[in-house]
């Protein structure tokens, strides 16, 4: 008798086969061969050590009477590792301060644990689960492991922020002319996007018109905000002017 199958696995990649024979005689030769497997060691004893799937055939020689008798075993294999799958993440911004990875493509199950790691972002909660929530940039690393072979894989993915604020400038200062009803002021601003809005505000002057430019006109002296918004990234920033 050949035994019973086996199964390697990531963690089991070598197994004894366990041979069994019996006879009248006690003179008995045994020899183990596979054409698809491998033996490592013991091929002419009932326990040879394997390290592949395939068939082992047992043959049994009574060195008395001169009869053989066979048996055969299957091994079989699994090495299946996990499916790691991480959707493109969102970029961090002044808008979007935390963000979810999100791998629920990957291998799940009762029989897959999944692991996050990271050296240089932040974790926020989902460690181990398959949607991550973070509130840092940096690279996270995910690893799976199946149980049930014990096959492991990991994979990494990179997160990136954008939280620079526009340049903004609310101009000088100066005093409002007696013959003059209304006057301009005169913003600038600046940043790695044109994609920008432009509000004006105060709480003791009067604007006329265009408080949504960088040039609005007032009619009196105050204290005015300039504030300027990057609608790519959701970053704002101010600065003032007084006017006499």
């Amino acid at each position: 008798d050949a035994g019973i199958t086996g199964l390697l696995t990531c963690t089991t990649t070598s197994l004894s086969l366990s041979g069994t024979a019996s006879g009248n005689n006690p003179d008995l030769e045994y020899s183990w061969t596979s054409t698809d497997g491998n033996i490592l060691s013991g091929g002419n004893s009932l326990n040879p050590i394997i390290n592949a799937p395939g068939t082992y055939l047992l043959s049994v020689l009574d060195l008395i009477n001169g009869c053989t008798e066979t048996g055969e075993v299957t091994v079989d294999q699994d090495i299946a590792i996990p499916a790691l799958i991480i959707a493109d993440p969102a970029q961090l911004n002044c808008i979007n301060e935390t963000t979810i990875l999100d791998a629920i493509a990957s291998s799940s199950g009762n029989n897959f644990t999944p692991n996050w790691t990271t050296i240089n972002g932040n974790i926020l909660a989902g460690a181990n689960s398959l949607e991550l929530l973070i509130d840092q940039p940096g690279i996270y690393n995910l690893e799976i492991i199946n149980t049930d072979n014990g096959c492991v894989d990991e994979t990494a993915v990179e997160v990136f922020q954008n939280i620079e604020q526009p340049i903004v400038d609310a101009g000088d200062g100066f005093i409002i002319p007696c013959f003059e009803e209304t006057v301009s002021l005169s913003g600038s601003a600046s940043a790695t996007s044109n994609n920008l809005t432009f509000q004006w505000e105060t709480l003791d002057g009067q604007i006329d018109a265009n408080a949504n430019t960088l040039e609005p006109q007032i009619t009196s002296s105050g204290l005015y905000t300039l504030t300027v918004t990057n609608l790519d990234n959701g970053c704002e920033n101010s600065d003032e002017v007084e006017i006499e």
